[in-house]
């Protein structure tokens, strides 16, 4: 039997299991609020175009601008919306909550497998950035803190940490990116 279905062990799998659920959570509504937060400003810059036609040059392509941007607020709403990053989250919490209850509960160990396998079945798993999310908050930039079922230590590495700050740096520049070159255009036409 191995170290993740062993009886002894799976309160231990069931702790990391959690947190990286939480962190899953806590991922997809950080996904949610920017990507709100990005739409809702672009959707600004588009009615501060048409408010302000009168002060930019009559030169200047507004129309043009104008449909581009919505149509481009339109697709990406349509992509945001078909992430559901709120109702991930939201499936990520439930999850959670209920391998908390699995692992405080009093059963056996043989009923506790079965069980967590079956809240595994019925929600979406979290992905590898949230475990290495919950290594790196638990144990960067000292090591230990955390430890696997079968007792070794858990510590972060430098692919790890490489990976998650790839992660973040993505995550962050591509609405910076986005309202930068919307804001951009405005003072270009101006």
């Amino acid at each position: 039997m191995n170290d993740e279905t062993n009886p002894s062990k799976i309160r231990d799998r069931i702790w990391l299991t959690t947190k990286s659920r939480i962190y899953a959570e806590r991922r997809f509504r950080r996904y949610d609020v920017v990507s709100h937060i990005v739409l809702a400003l672009l959707s600004v810059i588009v009615i501060a175009i048409t408010l302000l036609r009168d002060e930019l040059p009559q030169a200047a392509p507004l129309d043009a601008y104008t449909i581009v941007y919505s149509v481009f607020i339109l697709a990406a709403s349509i992509v945001v919306f078909g992430f559901k990053f709120g109702e991930t989250a939201t499936l990520h919490r439930e999850c959670y909550l209920r391998l908390q209850q699995l692992h405080d509960s009093n059963d056996s160990d043989d009923v506790v497998v079965a069980r967590y396998h079956d809240i595994l079945s019925s929600y979406p798993n979290h992905s590898d950035c949230d475990y290495e999310s919950l290594v790196i908050g638990r144990t960067f930039p000292k090591s230990g803190g955390m430890s696997r079922p079968d007792g070794t230590e858990i510590s972060w590495t430098v692919a790890m940490l490489f990976r998650w700050l790839a992660h973040q740096v993505i995550f962050w520049a591509l609405p910076s990116v986005l309202l930068v070159a919307s804001v951009g255009t405005i003072f270009w036409i101006w």
